[in-house]
């Protein structure tokens, strides 16, 4: 090991920080989790354009701002999807524990119908990879490295 002036010099192993190489299973956590949020926040976002335009039309601005509002909570699936692609703890417990709680909620309303099922689903498995992959990235950090 070279050292100038009481410091290792550049390129000793000191100086470097592991990296992490994305493996397929975070890739298929970040864009089943991202997709579905993007796809649930534009369908919502195109929803609320047309209903927006109805309203307009007739001169009715305050439930254009009411439906402005109803249409907020589905964006949520996006910004935990956002969330989760850097912090797949915290995101994927979130999504895992939204999901459910969304779930409970049309089951013990009696409202559950199979699109309840289509909706859930793909995050609920979205919130499990990012667990997934963050227990695998953890045990990975703690392994020994090769000398």
């Amino acid at each position: 090991m070279d050292f100038v002036m009481g410091k290792p010099t550049k390129g000793t192993t000191e100086d470097t920080k592991p990296q992490h190489r994305t493996s397929p299973l975070c890739w298929a956590a970040r864009l089943l989790s991202l997709g579905y949020g993007l796809l649930i926040a534009l369908y919502t976002l195109g929803a609320l354009i047309l209903t927006l335009i109805g309203h307009v039309s007739r001169g009715e601005t305050g439930e254009s701002a009411l439906g402005l509002l109803s249409g907020l909570p589905f964006f949520i699936p996006l910004v935990l999807a956002v969330m989760a692609w850097r912090w797949h703890l915290a995101g994927g417990l979130l999504i895992t524990a939204g999901s459910v709680a969304l779930y409970l909620f049309f089951a013990l309303s009696g409202n559950m119908q199979w699109g309840v099922h289509l909706y859930v689903l793909p995050l609920l498995v979205g919130g499990l990879l990012h667990l997934l992959v963050w227990y695998k990235e953890k045990r990975t950090d703690h392994m020994p490295q090769p000398a």
